[in-house]
């Protein structure tokens, strides 16, 4: 259903409102580089025309498999109230741009008794996924990563949080219940993320400014505090800071999370020009945490008051010496690890990794040596890859398989360089055979 706005100008792609709905398997697309210059304009002052999706007030219902892409401004999708419901497997991608209007992967406002699981998040702007209250709810094994930006320049398509627990003026801050788990957080080779992994508003009070008319329709200044959630066993890397437990934050429970050597401990422009420490581990002072583990508690954490400080206001990190902290050992993390491998194998070899290539790998990814994009890139570059890719060709432009020399043949000249993908593929759909099929 498609949303309007003033003068019947497009807005939101769909609305999902009512009881025990499902919605899987579709790609929704913003298109946010074709949009118009008045687009650009109007969503200054309404947001919603930027928007892919409203969830508005949706009941046992079910999000999954889905892809929302390209957001304008604001967020891909905008949950206003959900209660006993599941968003899952699905992607949340590209959303706004730094220099233009920034945007959210996913926004949950208000949901209660939920699970926001096994998906995707990838190159949005502002927060990546970013919740107000969520008591009892599920958020695990979740992705969020930052390559292969699509602006361009690595920074226009970086985001302040990776995943951030916090509460708007409007929102309760209430997470009761709730359970933070097995999510992986990496920035890329960029560090195109400013905090993997964040709890609480007290970073951006500052620009809560206090509104009569919201303070009329029941928004609290400043915002309340952020409470009641257990987080363990996510993993951030390549983040400007890495986990960031902010002074708003009480009566939460912290227990073995992680941010490998290359997140944090490095200094980067901030609001205002200027260069400022940041962190792998940051407690602000006034925090109310209770610490649990063997690995992971208060004296791992840097003691920093980031208020009015937004990482990635602008490009530029530059590695430091000073409050660096032993990273803790990742095995911990060993259930998101195996998730990324049979992810990644999943999806360029379509198959399962065997059980003895998980156990290689698993430790290197404890260690920070390995990372999803590294994997990803290692199985881009074998020859099992290849041999799979190559079959996909034959059938689509030759309706056949390839000849048992012509993988050696294409293959060994992909693997050695002399020839792209892109150009094996022209080479096939405009041979003599191709165009034969066709009927020409």
């Amino acid at each position: 259903m498609n949303g309007t706005y003033q003068g019947n100008r497009a807005g939101f792609l769909f609305i999902i409102s009512g009881v025990g709905i499902t919605i899987h398997h579709l790609v929704f697309d913003s298109r946010k580089s074709q949009r118009s210059e008045q687009d650009r304009t109007l969503c200054r002052t309404n947001a919603y025309l930027g928007v892919v999706g409203i969830w508005d007030t949706c009941s046992e219902c079910t999000f999954t498999k889905n892809v929302l892409t390209n957001a304008l401004c604001s967020s891909n999708m905008i949950v206003v109230s959900a209660k006993k419901s599941i968003i899952t497997h699905s992607t949340f991608s590209n959303a706004g741009t730094h220099g233009s209007r920034v945007a959210d992967g996913l926004t949950v406002l208000n949901a209660n008794a939920s699970n926001i699981s096994f998906n995707q998040f990838s190159n949005n702007s502002d927060i990546d996924l970013v919740l107000g209250e969520c008591p009892t709810c599920m958020i695990e094994m979740n992705r969020v990563t930052h390559y292969d930006n699509p602006a361009g320049d690595p920074w226009l398509s970086s985001s302040f949080s990776g995943i951030l627990l916090n509460a708007w003026p409007g929102t309760s801050g209430d997470y009761t219940g709730a359970i933070v788990r097995d999510n992986y957080i990496d920035g890329g080779p960029n560090r195109s993320i400013g905090q993997g992994l964040a709890f609480g508003t007290y970073q951006w009070r500052s620009i809560f400014t206090p509104d009569p008319a919201m303070i009329a329709i029941g928004w609290k200044y400043p915002p309340r505090d952020t409470r009641g959630f257990t987080a363990y066993g996510n993993f951030v890397t390549n983040t400007q800071s890495g986990i960031v437990i902010n002074a708003d934050v009480k009566s939460a429970t912290i227990g073995d999370n992680f941010a490998s050597e290359a997140t944090g401990n490095n200094e980067c422009i901030v609001k205002g020009g200027h260069f400022r420490d940041l962190y792998s581990y940051v407690l602000t002072p006034g925090a109310n945490v209770i610490f649990t583990g063997r690995t992971v508690g208060r004296s791992y954490y840097a003691s920093a008051d980031y208020l009015n400080q937004y990482p990635n206001d602008a490009p530029g990190c530059r590695p430091r010496n000073t409050n660096i902290k032993t990273a803790p050992d990742a095995t911990g993390a060993s259930r998101i690890f195996t998730h990324v491998i049979q992810s990644g194998y999943q999806q360029y070899l379509g198959r399962k990794a065997e059980p003895a290539t998980i156990r290689e790998l698993l430790p290197m990814f404890a260690s920070g040596a390995l990372t999803e994009l590294k994997l990803r890139d290692t199985l881009l570059g074998s020859e099992e890859y290849c041999r799979r890719w190559l079959r996909g060709q034959y059938q689509e432009f030759l309706n056949r398989l390839p000849e048992a020399g012509a993988y050696g043949n294409w293959c060994g000249t992909i693997l050695s360089k002399k020839l792209s993908f892109d150009q094996v593929r022209d080479a096939i759909a405009n041979s003599d055979e191709a165009a034969n099929k066709r009927g020409h």
